[in-house]
């Protein structure tokens, strides 16, 4: 049996460390996948609840569930390929000016910051001017739910929710959670009461 040399063993030992750096890419990129949203590059449902567990959110932060007013418009006049662009603008705005920005689902989007700066939203509503072609330009809204981060993840969310039903159903752009108001969001075991039923796209028309 033939001894290896030592050009042998640094050879295959250069082998090794390319093949464990292969599996570090390919583990680094399937992370990716599962949290985070392939459309708009925003973390997932896993991905924000990954993030709720760290040290970077904590009780001085709140948390904004928002929705696109007539989104659903959006897709049925201009088409799915101008919805996605709509998200895409959206989803790039709002990663650049906050902490921790999600998609939940479909329209649905989430935001977790300051205190100070989410409330901001109630005084100063979300809009954005979405170029759809070089002639056209959409105006886009959001109504939104803010609720502060004092309580598991999914508590949080469920209450952001409930101030999200509020602010669509008052026609306004963005409401506080208001615990008189959900009395059964009081506690986690009271998030299956919730209704049932989302209060979309209330507000008549799309802006253009």
């Amino acid at each position: 049996m033939t001894a290896p040399t030592l050009d042998g063993l640094t050879a295959e030992l250069t082998q090794a460390h390319a093949e464990i750096a292969s599996l570090r890419k390919a583990n680094a990129k399937l992370y990716a996948e599962t949290t985070h949203d392939a459309l708009t590059g925003l973390l997932n449902r896993k991905g924000l609840a990954e993030r709720w567990q760290g040290r970077d959110i904590d009780q001085h932060d709140a948390l904004a569930v928002l929705d696109l007013d007539n989104f659903k418009q959006v897709n049925d006049t201009y088409g799915h390929a101008a919805g996605d662009r709509v998200l895409r603008h959206v989803a790039r705005d709002l990663d650049d000016r906050y902490h921790v920005v999600a998609r939940l689902s479909g329209d649905e989007l989430a935001i977790v910051d300051g205190r100070g700066r989410l409330g901001d939203l109630v005084r100063c509503p979300l809009a954005w001017q979405v170029p759809l072609s070089a002639a056209f330009t959409l105006t886009v809204t959001a109504s939104v739910g803010i609720a502060k981060c004092t309580a598991p993840l999914n508590l949080v969310q469920a209450r952001a929710d409930a101030a999200l039903y509020d602010a669509k159903a008052e026609r306004g752009s963005a409401c506080w959670f208001e615990l008189r108001r959900h009395p059964h969001l009081r506690t986690a075991e009271g998030i299956e009461a919730r209704p049932a039923r989302r209060l979309r796209d209330t507000r008549t028309g799309v802006a253009r």
